[in-house]
């Protein structure tokens, strides 16, 4: 009986050929979607390196979009052959003559179940395939028909204009709602929504995407797919509209509410916790009583309980995450509709996820666990691609990380005890202790810093070589500060249930003073004086009455707090947690560090049918094997690997070590020679011969922001940018985010500049850093990258306290670790900064690698493989300059 119960699924094969991809594919390329292909079938952990500009985007997605397809088709027909199957074997056994009659009509009972099972399934199925095939037509009709007819299909007029009202009155009652909440002091009722107590309406106090889930339907197998940024997104969708899969996939792009958010008077928060915190606050419901007459002429009260977010209303989402899956989009896209249909994108998409092929994120909203929960996505029998994963253990790591200072874990006490007293009288027995046993927790945390930071002064004045850093394991950190005996997990889990991370978010926007916007330049000279004078000697209004202390806040402490508390429920041997003293207490620091941060891959290992992870320099392998899914509980027999060559022919890059400059200094870039003025000035020497023999763009990358700064400032005083702009305009990167796309612009516009009457310049010079923003993501294809250049190896500082923990325990694990860690680090940064250059097929360029450590061994065999290949090494500066001068000479006579 089991045997005809049970049907063994068959394995699909790869494709010989993958008519998807949107022109005619390397071999390369096909050799990787067919490995992609039988990794994913198979159940495999896969590592898969193919190098930037080697289309890994547009494999990917043909390879796994491929499969799909021929899963779902397989998943189909599986159901119908052992429906069939097993009538045959109902047929059969009602055939046969047994004389046991009871014991054959439990196996026809048992096989007609199973056959209603299947097709139950094979039902649900068939209905979701046509519900989702006629949402499409209904879209493309309407969309025939009239444009902008589609964003009112689900409504009538009377709708419209009821919903127009609804969200001129909630908007009115809202801004309302913000003028209370900077007054003195709300009454009783007012401040209700505060306190920790349940209220009328606590079943519906639920998030609106709540309303769209419904288990009984079918869901699809899924592709998770995860990288770096939102900009990533924003391109990988734009490879997809490459391929046949335009009009076949429903894909779903998630989002922060940062970049989701269609409520404008949210969005002027700016920071992602009070976004997020505003939004969940305008979920609570709010309730209004009506009275009237029932058929009997006597009054009765209705209590309808509403949310106050116009753009989260049920027919609004509804349509918006139909046109979701109906029209292949990125986040912007969504955006814009969203903005159109007056409906949440956020939500939108968040209710799409169900019926998505493919779902496409930032790594933290799936490596993260309690927001992957929050978003209802499910590993279990989908595949997760993680492309961009060369830094994974370490974007992992930070995910995990916790941090908080003395001033957070003041602010948060201050706001605990005076929360407490406010509402003291409301509580109910449990929570006010709760709520005690969590100020304890805080107050002890802030008299361990207070303490240690005197301890701390007193070391510093005897002993001016003393360290600012102290290192715990988790519970010997929990003794010294004395929270051992306090149940962080019960303590958790109240947080939690009662939201009181966002009733203590609404007690400080209405009590306390929140500087939501940078601090306004002071004003300087004799009128500013003058004017300080006048307002001194004017008299002041009343000030007045305040109920708690005013305490100026940039966001909510109680989010850091609250995070690090979770940190402290991890296992002792995952961890460490390092104290940071610096001057008085409130600037002292408490970080809670990753060692392993496999453990918090474990699930997605366990769970997920297949997982790859990709990206274009993966190398060495053996650290994704070791201390990622092995670690994290993965057979090595489920372990795939796959790498392979870039797609330019080898005499289109022109990679050379730089170990001497041109009057024959020795270049090493380490920390006791990098700032010499001797270096510098040889450095600079380099540059200036490198920019008269290179067209076009230049892009050097520094070790560090710090660095970079300093060869500029250097360069300025001894005249050297000035010779170089002879050349090419001169551009520096600066710190700080949202300047990248700006400066890139800036170079690239000086790139192409025409060439000004009576001036040798031609191109531009990028000063960048490895690390930063241009090194990881953005590409210096063609003109802008005709040269690399890379200064120095950035090793990360060996006394780092976090870097010295975590290569010890490496080591613990297995001698060498620790230093193909450091190792790693460095060499990663390299390689991803000279992959910037170089993107397709056509493209040339040639990479200097400045310093005479890159002639070492063990730091080559860290390099692509490709660039391996054509190396070419200099103990003189002469040859350099003239494989330069040959390389373009060759390539400017290709190109005529």
């Amino acid at each position: 009986m089991l045997t005809l119960l049970q049907v063994e699924e068959e394995k699909l094969l790869p494709p010989a050929s993958f008519s998807s991809f949107p022109f005619s594919p390397y071999d390369v390329q096909i050799n990787f979607m067919k490995s992609l292909y039988d990794a994913i079938e198979n159940g495999k952990l896969g590592i898969f390196e193919s190098p930037t500009g080697t289309g890994k985007s547009l494999s990917i997605i043909c390879g796994s979009l491929s499969w799909l397809k021929d899963h779902e088709t397989r998943k189909e027909n599986d159901l119908l052959s052992k429906i069939s199957k097993l009538k045959g074997a109902k047929d059969t056994l009602a055939r046969r003559v047994q004389e046991d009659w009871i014991q054959q009509q439990a196996e026809e009972m048992t096989l007609t179940n199973r056959i209603d099972e299947l097709r139950t399934e094979l039902e649900k199925m068939n209905l979701k395939s046509e519900k989702l095939k006629n949402l499409r037509n209904k879209k493309s009709l309407l969309s025939v028909k009239s444009p902008g007819i589609y964003k009112h299909a689900t409504k009538t007029d009377k709708t419209d204009k009821t919903d127009k009202t609804d969200k001129t009155d909630k908007t009115d009652e809202t801004d309302k709602t913000d003028q209370e909440a900077s007054s003195e002091s709300p009454n009783k009722d007012e401040d209700q929504d505060l306190a920790l107590e349940n209220s009328d309406c606590e079943e519906e106090e639920q998030e609106e995407a709540s309303q769209f889930e419904d288990n009984a339907e079918y869901e699809c197998t899924k592709i998770l797919y995860l990288t770096r940024t939102h900009s990533q997104i924003q391109q990988f969708v734009k490879e997809i509209k490459k391929t046949v899969y335009l009009k076949e996939i429903r894909l779903v792009p998630l989002a922060s509410r940062t970049n989701y958010c269609n409520n404008k008077e949210v969005q002027k928060l700016k920071s992602a916790s009070l976004i997020n915190q505003r939004c969940l606050d305008m979920q609570k419901t709010t309730k209004k009583v009506t009275t009237s007459c029932d058929k009997h002429g006597q009054p009765k009260k209705k209590t309808k309980c509403s949310n106050s977010c116009p753009y989260l209303t049920h027919s609004r989402v509804e349509t918006l995450r139909d046109h979701i899956l109906c029209e292949l989009g990125d986040v912007e896209d969504i955006v814009a509709e969203g903005s159109k249909l007056s409906a949440c994108s956020y939500y939108s998409a968040r209710a799409a996820i169900k019926d998505a092929h493919m779902v496409v994120m930032p790594y933290q909203t799936l490596l993260h666990k309690p927001t992957r929960d929050a978003y209802g996505l499910k590993i279990q029998g989908n595949v997760v691609i993680i492309d961009e994963a060369h830094n994974l253990l370490e974007a992992i790591a930070a995910i995990y990380s916790a941090y908080v200072n003395g001033k957070q874990l003041a602010d948060t006490l201050s706001v605990l005890n005076t929360y407490k007293n406010r509402f003291e009288s409301r509580f109910k027995p449990d929570n006010l202790n709760m709520l005690c046993e969590i100020i304890t927790l805080v107050s002890n945390l802030l008299k361990f810093l207070e303490n240690k930071s005197a301890v701390f002064a007193t070391m510093s004045g005897r002993d001016q070589t003393a360290q600012a850093f102290e290192l715990f394991t988790i519970n010997d950190f929990m003794n010294l500060a004395d929270v051992a005996h306090i149940n962080i997990f019960k303590l958790l889990a109240f947080i939690e249930e009662k939201k009181l991370s966002q009733k203590l978010q609404g007690y400080i926007d209405r009590f306390y003073v929140v500087d939501r916007n940078p601090a306004p330049v002071r004003e300087k000279g004799p009128k500013a004086f003058l004017k300080y004078m006048a307002e001194k000697r004017s008299p002041r209004p009343p000030c007045p009455v305040k109920t708690v202390p005013e305490i100026v806040f940039t966001g909510n402490p109680v989010l850091e707090v609250v995070h690090f508390f979770e940190s402290l429920t991890n296992m002792n041997e995952n961890g460490r947690v390092i104290l940071g003293c610096e001057g008085k207490a409130a600037n002292c620091t408490i970080k809670y560090i990753v060692l392993n941060p496999s453990s918090y891959f474990e699930d997605i290992v366990k769970e997920a049918r297949s997982v790859i992870v990709a990206g274009g320099t993966m190398q060495p392998f053996e650290e994704f094997v070791e201390q990622l899914y092995v670690s994290a509980g993965g057979c090595r027999s489920r372990i795939a690997e796959f790498s392979c060559g870039h797609i330019i022919p080898k005499e289109n890059v022109l990679p050379v070590v730089v170990s001497v400059g041109p009057t024959g200094q020795t270049f090493r870039f380490n920390y006791q020679n990098r700032s010499s003025p001797e270096m510098l000035n040889e450095l600079g020497r380099l540059l200036i011969n490198t920019c008269n023999v290179v067209p076009a763009g230049v892009v050097c990358f520094f070790s560090s922001y710090e660095y970079e700064h300093l060869v500029y400032n250097h360069f300025v005083k001894e005249g050297l940018i000035a010779k170089l702009e002879q050349k090419k305009q001169v551009v520096i990167e600066l710190k700080g985010s949202g300047l990248a796309e700006q400066l890139l612009k800036t170079y690239e516009s000086a790139v192409h500049a025409t060439k000004r009457k009576n001036s040798s310049q031609n191109g531009a010079l990028l000063f960048s850093v490895i690390g930063g923003k241009l090194s990881e993501g953005l590409n210096f294809s063609d003109d802008l990258g005709r040269c690399v250049i890379v200064v120095g190896l950035p090793y990360a500082s060996i006394k780092s306290p976090e870097l010295a923990e975590k290569m010890k325990h490496l080591e613990a694990k297995k001698t060498g670790l620790g230093r193909q860690l450091y190792e790693n680090l460095c060499m990663k940064a390299v390689n991803q900064s000279i992959g910037r250059a170089v993107r397709h097929y056509k493209d040339y360029s040639s990479i200097l690698l400045v310093d005479d450590r890159f002639l070492q061994g063990h730091v080559q065999n860290h390099l692509p493989s490709w660039i391996r290949t054509s190396l070419k090494t200099c103990t003189t500066f002469g040859p350099v300059v003239g494989e330069l001068a040959k390389f373009f000479r060759v390539h400017r006579t290709v190109q005529a």
